[in-house]
């Protein structure tokens, strides 16, 4: 599951991973982008309404590995929830998206495998 952590880190630098060869496993599970809103509750007034363009390019990046399965405001977070059958791939994918982005501290990605196992992916603020 390093390698997942790899190609996350690599591609929001816009670097290349380490190559794996045409047999890279693939493991299916869950990601969770979750953004920082304004304050612990639902965000300012309008706030969240800025972030379905996210939502609708993550869910086009990743289109051909994973599928939206909504999202949920609340709790100081705006998270977009994605199953795919190959997290290293979709998160290849919406790394590209992320890395064009500046987020709040404490905005993360949370990962989830079919085998229970979990990782969380901080998302840097872009330009550090």
């Amino acid at each position: 599951m390093l390698r997942s952590v790899v190609i996350f880190i690599a591609s929001l630098f816009g670097t290349s991973a380490i190559a794996y060869g045409d047999t890279a496993p693939t493991a299916p599970g869950t990601i969770v982008v979750n953004i920082k809103l304004s304050d612990d509750a639902f965000g300012a007034s309008g706030e969240t309404f800025d972030l379905y363009p996210l939502e609708d390019a993550l869910e086009e990046a990743m289109a051909d590995t994973a599928s939206l399965d909504g999202h949920e405001i609340g709790g100081g977070y705006f998270a977009c929830r994605f199953h795919t059958d190959n997290v290293e791939d979709a998160l290849q994918k919406a790394g590209k998206v992320l890395a064009t982005l500046e987020f709040r501290p404490q905005s993360y990605v949370a990962i989830t495998y079919s085998d229970g196992e979990t990782k969380r992916i901080n998302l840097p603020l872009a330009g550090h």
